[in-house]
Order: structure tokens, then sequence, then C-alpha cells
């Protein structure tokens, strides 16, 4: 059984979130009465637009369908006096061909310590890591020839 899908795309004439009330209510369900480091719709739209402009510089649009990105909530790191672990909502955004949807079977209540720090990891297809490395070395990374010269 895939995991259901809710779409984030914001609407252009009032710039809300179309399904907002259906996130809102997975996190609350999700989270229960945890609010400091647990994730919001605020959350998901940021990680959204930040994994849209990752992956805007990586690769072109017409091949992004298939990317993920996964996130962690919880902010920076604590000082280690603080020795309990925190509560996070750790979730998955994917690529579809015309804009980013939640998986909503990633949707999950989690914990991390104190020296850990909300993180989102931006996972590629096979053929999209090629291109993307292919852009990169076309750019970034040229190799010049060696030169060996022999003396006897």
């Amino acid at each position: 059984m895939t995991a259901q899908r809710i779409n984030l795309k914001i609407d252009p004439i009032s710039g809300d979130l179309v399904n907002e009330r259906k996130i809102t209510s997975l996190l609350s369900e999700v989270n229960g009465s945890a609010e400091r480091h647990t994730a919001s719709v605020y959350d998901v739209v940021t990680a959204k637009k930040m994994a849209d402009e990752k992956l805007g510089g990586l690769i072109p649009k017409k091949i992004s369908c298939g990317a993920k990105c996964e996130v962690t909530t919880g902010g920076e790191a604590m000082p280690n006096i603080y020795k309990y672990p925190r509560i996070v909502t750790k979730f998955t955004l994917e690529r579809t061909r015309t804009e980013w949807v939640l998986l909503t079977g990633t949707v999950k209540r989690g914990e991390i310590n104190c020296y850990e720090s909300g993180s989102a990891t931006l996972r590629l297809t096979p053929g999209q890591d090629a291109v993307a490395v292919a852009r990169f070395r076309s750019t970034h990374y040229q190799v010049e020839a060696a030169k060996i010269e022999v003396s006897a």
C-alpha cells in the first residue's frame, strides 16, 4: 500500500496553502501535546521552498520528479547540560511532475539528543544524480592533464 500524498500547492491568488487543514490535522495527531521542537505547517512549507531552491540549482525541473526531501525538525543543537531528548517530527516530501507533496505515511514523531540538530536531506534518483554530477563538473570541476617528466 502506498502512502497517501497531500499536495503542497500554494494558491496563486491568496498565497495560502491549499491543503493547510489536512496538514495541520495530521501534524497535531502525530505531535500530540508536544509543541516546542515539532513541525508546524510553516515548517512543511519552509522545507518545500528550501527543497525547491536546492533542487533547482542541481537539475532541470523537467527531470525533478521522484526527488525526495527528508526532514527532521528540532532546530539547533542544545547545550550539553540539557540532558533530555527532544520530541521532534520527521517527514518526507516528494517531488511530482508539478509540485511537492507530503507523504503522510512518513510523518512520525521522533526524538533527538541534545547534541543533534534538525536536518533536511535531499535525495535524488540515480538518473538525477548523474545529471547533477555532470552539471557540476561542467561548471566547477576541471582537471588539467599531468605533465610527467622522466629523467635518465
